[in-house]
């Protein structure tokens, strides 16, 4: 069991499924891979979740905060390869206040690591529970022009979990 996950308040169950006060742990699905949720079909399946901040001035930055409302699993960061990536860099992606990222500084990543049409672009973020935020840091990189940052985050969700 992992402590670093709690017990979902809504779902009275911990890691194991069975009920009850046991220590707090994710639920079988938030297992780190993909399997665990195929295997919960048709109730599993993957979902996305979007956010954007318009115009950001030139050398800004700021962060996109996107909260899932059912547990989720992120499996991709999408960027569009003409609209966003070629103008920001992601300076740190976070699922609740954990740093998804396993260096110790924030050092930025180019947002073309993140477009469409990127090669390895894929990672499996901290499962998260109903309501806790996935934040990306950014900075418009462009010398000349603000731009609206605009992110798609692609991953593994129970929808309606109490019902399967």
């Amino acid at each position: 069991m992992n402590p670093r996950y709690p017990r979902h308040p809504r779902s009275g169950q911990d890691s194991s499924g069975a009920s009850g006060s046991r220590a707090p742990g994710p639920p079988s699905w938030a297992q780190g891979n993909a399997q665990n949720c195929n295997a919960m079909a048709p109730c599993c399946r993957i979902y996305f979740i979007s956010a954007a901040n318009d115009a950001v001035p030139v050398g800004g930055t700021g962060t996109a905060i996107m909260t899932p409302q059912d547990p989720f699993q992120a499996q991709e960061i999408v960027l569009s390869s003409t609209r966003t990536a070629p103008f920001f860099d992601l300076l740190d992606v976070k699922v609740g206040s954990q740093s998804q990222s396993v260096s110790n500084t924030n050092a930025p990543t180019a947002g073309d690591v993140f477009s469409e049409v990127a090669v390895r672009s894929s990672m499996t973020l901290d499962p998260t529970w109903a309501g806790v935020a996935i934040s990306i840091g950014f900075a418009n990189v462009d010398p000349l022009l603000p731009h609206d940052f605009r992110v798609t985050v692609f991953g593994y969700s129970v929808a309606g979990y109490q019902g399967c």
